[in-house]
């Protein structure tokens, strides 16, 4: 009987594991004016297992796709908050889209999710962060990538002109025409083949109408003109960069002088950490890098970058990037 037993234990250890969470290797969200999140996930799948299980960031999601390495559709089963991948594929792309991790208080919007990655996100145009949880790994006008853990991202948008209203109601009228069309999703009790479901739901993030391939040209040109006009622009300042600093200096200094700066600065609804930094921007020639700006203040890299960016919210500062470094600059 012992030996029976044996046998059984050996004949276990020998069969691949039926189930196994995998290694996630990038996450990224794209978050949509209306508060929907397209959702793209890249994992590293592993070879010896039956079933590979990802987790998901919610159990209400829409639009599922699960690709291998070569594009190619992976048999799946989604089970409650756990997306549960059947094949011998290496890497699987999964993209699908939810609204469960945004929320909205007022006039104000907040992502909230857990990750054990670095995310990447990319939020409207025009948003303006007013909270983090944490301070972001990289950040740049376009996206923020914040670090492992319990993340979270309060942010506002601008109001919408009259041409973004118009197009958001065109929008939602061929989302809604096209969700009526639908049929409704499989049950997810057996395993499924996704078949480019994402683009039932890409509408929600562009419509187009005549003239718009016409349109698209001269944006594209338009974009080329203007970055060769910013690279020459940094070309030319890169020659003269030795004078840079005494030249700001004078500039700042025929602008307005220091004494007339504390007095607007003291007229200012401004506390005095910020008024300190705008002082201390002014002696170094209207221009610091914000590492220094912090080390002069003493203050932690999250307060200073809530700090200049109330600041530059106001039209005191423009911070912008140079390097690897982030720079402040007067705009008084």
């Amino acid at each position: 009987m012992r030996r029976v037993a044996l046998v059984l234990f050996a004949s276990l250890l020998l069969i691949p594991s039926i189930v196994t969470a995998q290694e996630i290797i990038s996450l990224q969200l794209t978050v949509d004016p209306t508060g929907y999140v397209r959702v793209d996930e890249l994992v590293a799948l592993d070879n010896y297992s039956v079933i590979n299980s990802i987790p998901l960031l919610s159990d209400k999601i829409d639009a599922l796709t699960v690709l291998d390495e070569n594009g190619e559709p992976l048999f799946y089963n989604i089970n409650g908050t756990s997306l549960e991948i059947v094949g011998n594929a290496t890497l699987a792309n999964i993209t699908y889209y939810t609204a469960s991790i945004t929320s909205k208080s007022g006039e104000v919007w907040t992502v909230s999710l857990t990750s054990d990655v670095p995310v990447k996100i990319v939020l409207p145009h025009g948003a303006i962060i007013i909270d983090l949880s944490d301070v972001p790994v990289e950040i740049t006008d376009e996206y923020l990538v914040m670090p492992p853990g319990n993340i979270s991202v309060s942010y506002i948008l601008p109001p919408p002109t009259e041409t973004e209203t118009s197009t958001s109601t065109l929008t939602s009228t061929s989302t809604l025409s096209s969700t009526q069309t639908t049929p409704e999703s499989q049950p997810s009790t057996s395993p499924t083949t996704t078949a480019g479901a994402s683009e039932s739901l890409s509408g929600s993030f562009t419509t187009s109408g005549k003239g718009g391939s016409s349109g698209l040209v001269w944006v594209g040109i338009l974009i080329v003109l203007v970055a060769v006009a910013v690279g020459a622009l940094w070309y030319f300042k890169g020659k003269t960069g030795g004078n840079e600093n005494s030249d700001d200096t004078t500039n700042i200094a025929q602008k307005i002088s220091r004494e007339d700066l504390e007095k607007k600065l003291n007229s200012m609804n401004l506390n005095d950490e910020e008024k300190k930094a705008l002082l201390y921007i002014y002696d170094r020639g209207g221009r610091a890098r914000q590492s220094d700006v912090r080390n002069e203040l003493g203050i932690p890299k999250t307060t200073a970058w809530r700090m200049f960016q109330r600041l530059e919210k106001q039209g005191l500062v423009r911070v912008y990037k140079k390097g690897r470094e982030n720079w402040v600059e007067l705009t008084i």
